[in-house]
């Protein structure tokens, strides 16, 4: 998240320049390891040393201000109250390997093909969210992109598939094991182990094996009816009138996760605005973000944190 770190430290070094009194701390932690879920990280500090960040409020990554990202028309600044849980799954099958000159049907990459197939091409459960019901309060209607669909429900993705023999693999040997991994985000009421018991009989394969690889639940949801909160949307308003402030649902993991709670309230805010292809471009081989957008966004981050700390 380097934008956003960007912009966080310049905002600490306005404060700094302009010498402003203050009321409360402002503290800046620069964590790793949130990408791989955030123990060796914040889970870390709030552990070992949670003096170091103790905070009634945490404005973090998660939130994005953007045209037709969550809103099917106009510009949103969506400020992430909560996020989806986590769940990394790995699904292997064992077959009969032999010579490729004589097919079986035991075949590990076919039985986790079919396996696959279905459970992408199968609608996940639904959930009914307290959330995205406050956040369609605000916004009448979500666009249909892939960001705002998977804001709505329970989604799984592909994300690595593995088999063969060798390195590189040997064309001419049936391998007897094929594994694949998916990456589960989950609604905050949806049961993680329900889930996993929905892949296994949606893939209807005795032979199937699930492990759990990760899994990080949802914490409560931040209120919206706080100081900071009132003052995002006040700030925002001075600086662009024609925009909305809409609590949402994040639909990744971040380390907001960890300090959510309820006497501490979290909130991902990035008030760079983006077109909805440049706030969906994170992660991809075009992942941008848009240098004009910098300079407002970081005027209007600067004056949420120095008017709730001066």
């Amino acid at each position: 998240m380097k934008s956003t770190g960007i912009v966080h430290l310049m905002a600490m070094l306005l404060l700094k320049r302009t010498r402003l009194p203050l009321a409360r701390d402002v503290i800046f932690a620069a964590t790793a390891d949130e990408e791989v879920g955030g123990q060796l990280g914040v889970g870390f500090l709030l552990d070992k040393h949670p003096k170091k960040v103790a905070a009634e409020y945490v404005l973090e990554e998660g939130g994005f201000s953007a045209n037709r990202l969550v809103s099917a028309e106009g510009e949103v600044h969506a400020v992430s109250v909560a996020q989806k849980q986590v769940l990394w799954l790995r699904l292997s099958i064992e077959g009969t390997g032999g010579h490729g000159s004589q097919p079986t049907d035991d075949n590990a990459i076919a039985k986790l093909a079919a396996v696959l197939r279905r459970i992408v091409e199968t609608p996940p459960p639904k959930r009914v969210e307290p959330v995205l019901d406050q956040m369609l309060s605000r916004v009448e209607t979500l666009p249909n992109n892939r960001f705002a669909n998977a804001i709505q429900r329970n989604t799984l993705s592909l994300t690595s598939l593995k088999a063969g023999v060798g390195q590189p693999p040997k064309e001419n040997v049936i391998p007897s094991l094929a594994t694949a991994t998916i990456d589960c985000r989950l609604l905050p009421s949806q049961p993680a182990d329900e889930f996993i018991t929905w892949v296994r009989q949606t893939a209807a394969e005795p032979k199937l094996k699930i492990e759990k690889i990760h899994h990080q639940p949802s914490a409560p949801p931040s209120s919206t009816d706080t100081e900071l909160f009132r003052l995002i949307e006040s700030t925002v308003a001075r600086h662009a009138p024609q925009s909305k402030v809409i609590p949402y649902l994040t639909p990744f993991g971040t380390d907001g996760n960890y300090f959510r709670r309820p006497d501490r309230q979290v909130y991902g805010f990035f008030p760079v605005v983006m077109s909805a292809e440049e706030a969906m471009s994170m992660h991809s081989d075009a992942e941008r973000i848009p240098v004009a957008s910098i300079e407002k966004g970081l005027r209007i981050f600067y004056e949420v944190v120095a008017g709730i700390a001066g």
